[in-house]
């Protein structure tokens, strides 16, 4: 994309993530997404582990409106880091969009920020069909140009663009007159938190059996629906034959299941694995080639004596730790 000061592009950044052989269906929710097209503005908001990412990707799949997604990271707090994504992003579904931007981002000197907004919002506008694009990890971006572009874009929305933010938490957008419209979607956590019927479905799918009422009420309870603890409770069973009873002792404040099931899931893990776990964890995306780097003999604190091949055929395996971004299942986050 020309310009050599501006950040090279991640093409990982931009692919969907994969779904699980297990996803659980959620149709009333793929229906409110489908209903909010028509608005500039979907946001998702929750914390960590309530399936905001996995939700999106799968409506996304069964969408029949073209879209696009973008992983936000912490490097992207920059419009020379931000825009060339925006760009790839938009361009992947209309290769001939957005030239004049293009144009302005990568010139000698950056026009005014309002100048380079009023540009993307015009030449979206131009597009004449309707697409989604989703950001996702939104709430990694806390530089102010990242912030004034998108509040411009929901300012002045173009009537082509659909956009979904997915965030940890609330954007600091003013999102008063866009709900006053009835111009925005809003999924909550509360939302997104699994439903008793959800949550049997989900034990059901893993163990291929029926927990009975007593039991399910004891891990609505402690868990709230949250998904990865759903997860993470299902990990710690694996191989066990008293299901009932660890799920009957788990401790009940929900602060203290995190720290429960990843003890209970970690120290069983054999060493190789948690080694690995561990060298691994300073990567935001990698790929076999890159885990037996970071794990090579003198690279790091900890002992690895498996392949990243091996490691992620058993990450794969676990559904828990990752995140496949390719159709290949070649690169995870």
């Amino acid at each position: 994309m020309g310009d050599q000061n501006l950040t090279s592009l991640l093409r990982t950044k931009l692919y969907k993530p994969q779904l699980s052989k297990n996803h659980l269906h959620r149709q009333h929710l793929i229906d409110w997404l489908n209903k909010w097209t028509e608005r500039p503005l979907t946001l998702v908001s929750a914390p960590a582990g309530y399936g905001k990412s996995t939700l999106l990707s799968y409506w996304l799949k069964t969408s029949d409106i073209p879209n696009a997604w973008i992983s936000l990271d912490s490097n992207d707090n920059d419009i020379k880091a931000f825009l060339p994504y925006l760009l790839e992003a938009v361009q992947s579904l209309f290769p001939d969009s957005l030239q004049n931007t293009k144009t302005l981002l990568y010139a000698p000197n950056l026009p005014p920020l309002k100048n380079l907004a009023y540009s993307l919002i015009n030449e979206l506008d131009q597009i004449n069909q309707s697409f989604i694009l989703v950001l996702d990890d939104y709430h990694f971006i806390n530089d102010q140009s990242v912030h004034g572009i998108i509040s411009e874009l929901l300012q002045h929305p173009p009537l082509s663009l659909h956009l979904v933010l997915s965030s940890r938490f609330d954007p600091p957008f003013g999102f008063g007159r866009l709900r006053a419209r009835r111009q925005m979607g809003e999924i909550r956590v509360q939302d997104l938190c699994f439903s008793s019927q959800e949550t049997g479905k989900f034990l059901e799918q893993e163990f291929g059996k029926r927990f009975d009422d007593a039991v399910m009420n004891i891990l609505e309870k402690k868990v709230e629906g949250w998904a990865t603890g759903l997860r993470l409770t299902i990990l710690s069973m694996q191989g066990r034959t008293d299901l009932e009873q660890i799920i009957s002792h788990f401790p009940l404040e929900n602060r203290y299941i995190t720290d429960y099931l990843i003890t209970e899931v970690i120290s069983n893990l054999p060493r190789n694995i948690q080694d690995y776990l561990l060298s691994t964890s300073i990567l935001d995306r990698f790929n076999a080639s890159l885990c037996d780097s970071v794990c090579s003999p003198g690279s790091g604190l900890f002992e690895c004596k498996m392949g990243g091949t091996d490691f992620l055929k058993w990450l794969e395996t676990s559904e828990l730790f990752v995140v496949p971004l390719d159709d290949q299942r070649k690169w995870y986050r």
